[in-house]
Order: structure tokens, then sequence, then C-alpha cells
């Protein structure tokens, strides 16, 4: 990783000389000339909006449906000769079994981007079956990569919910699950989030309910379902918690309380309080 200074003074820090050797397809698309392996180029900045902030240059390797989408007309032919072989190296590494957590979750999410631009729901939820953390992850990995270009259906919606319940699974499946609540599709969710309002776990419960709680102020023609109802004096406990328990919903502070307020003053806007 590379620091780039806000005031424009010189860069802090530096690349693995591997990276050096990347071929420069665009500012922020890099390929190895060897295996021919693409590489995102990304720049973060600190979410602070009162005072300037460095930025952060990244370099992470792509999986190959990823990378799918990012290479241009040029590059295309190229990309999809290599295409077959490379997932074809990839599943065979997934079922091997060998390798460790990070390993396997890039595994596994190179294999979910697959199956999801394929289609295959089936084969997606098939690698979350046997309930392995790592592929858990890498499944959630994907989902939040894909979120951005792709309206989920409701088994794609079934499987990001079942992902919510548990880490390491949980913060990349709600962020993905984020742009989606926006949109009238995403109805096919509710009842199982509706459920997660009284899950063992705080997160899962503060990341349910904030989820219900935006689509039900954004989405149109929201109904109070009388699941939600029945769920109302959980809710109220819960808006009357300390508020010390923090949500892991991408990095920012909403706590178990205060994402039970917002939904009970959503269900209160829909009449229902």
């Amino acid at each position: 990783m590379v620091t780039h200074p806000w005031d424009g003074g010189e860069p802090q820090g530096s690349f693995a000389k591997e990276v050096s050797q990347l071929e420069t397809l665009s500012r922020t698309l890099r390929r190895c000339p060897q295996c021919g392996w693409y590489y995102a180029v990304e720049y973060e900045r600190d979410s602070d909006h009162y005072m300037a902030n460095d930025s952060y240059e990244i370099v992470r390797r792509m999986v190959p449906a990823e990378a799918g989408e990012s290479v241009k007309a040029g590059e295309r032919a190229r990309f999809e000769a290599r295409y077959p072989r490379q997932m074809a190296a990839v599943s065979a590494a997934l079922s091997s079994g060998h390798g460790g957590h990070i390993a396997r979750l890039e595994l596994a999410r190179a294999v979910a981007w697959d199956r999801i631009r394929s289609g295959d729901i089936a084969g997606v939820r098939a690698l979350i079956g046997d309930g392995d953390d790592s592929l858990r992850a890498g499944v959630a990995g994907a989902l939040k990569g894909v979120t951005r270009s792709l309206s989920f259906g409701s088994e794609l919606l079934g499987v990001a919910v079942d992902l919510v319940d548990t880490d390491p699974s949980r913060r990349d499946a709600g962020a993905a699950l984020h742009p989606q609540c926006f949109n009238a599709s995403f109805r096919p969710a509710l009842p199982a989030l509706v459920d997660r309002l009284d899950h063992e776990s705080p997160w899962t419960r503060g990341l349910a309910a904030m989820l219900v709680g935006l689509h039900a102020r954004k989405a149109p023609e929201f109904e109070v379902s009388p699941e939600l109802r029945q769920r109302v004096p959980i809710l109220e406990r819960h808006a009357a918690a300390p508020r010390a328990i923090r949500s892991l919903y991408g990095g920012t502070p909403p706590t178990t309380q205060r994402d039970a307020e917002s939904l009970l003053q959503a269900i209160k806007e829909h009449g229902e309080l």
C-alpha cells in the first residue's frame, strides 16, 4: 500500500517489487505477464468529512469473473481465451480442500462470482452448504462485488440473508444487501430479515433492523406484515438497550439501539404504531 498525503507531499510506503513487473492496461487495471491474472489498482480515503485526509493506493488481485467486467475491447480476446483454463484451475484447487483460510476464501470468491454471473444460484448456495467459514466469507465477498451492477433475484437475496447470521461473512453480506434494499425487488428478503430481529447475535439483529428500516423508508408500497408487527415489542426492548453494542456493518458505528429506533419510526410512519 502507498499513502498519498493530502497536502501533495511525497508518497509514503512502497509496493512489493513484483508489482512493478505488472503490465499497465489502464490507470486502474494491471496484468501479470507470466500467469495472466489481472490486478485492480484502487484508491481509498478515510471517511472523515470534516478534515483533509490522505488517500491510499492499493493493488489487489482480481478473481477472473471480476476482471471480465473491467477489461476493454482490446483485451477481451486474451481474457476470453484464458478464462476457462483459469476457472478450471481455481475449481480444482477449491475441490482439493487444501489451503488456509485466506486461500480458500479467495478461491470460493472466484467460483461464486463465476456462478453468479452464469446464473447458477444453486451452485452458489452449494458453496455455503457445509458451513465452512472460509467458503461463506468467499461467497459474501463475491456478493459484495457484484451488487454494484446486478439486481438480486429472490434466490440470491436468500443466499445473502443466510450469510448475515455469522462472522466472517456478515459484513460483506450486509454490504451486498444494502444497495438492494431500496428497491421493490428486495421484498422477498423481508420475511427472513424480520425473523432475524430477535436473533441471538446483536450484530445480526442490528443489521436486519437497518435493512428492513431502510426498505420501509425508501422502497415504494411497503406494508407492515403481521410478523413484523409481532416483533414491535422486541424492537422497543432493543431501542431501550444501552448504546454500548456497536454494529459491524460497513465499519460505521450505528448501534442495535439506533437501528431498532429507526425501524420503529418507519413502522410508525406507515400508520402501524
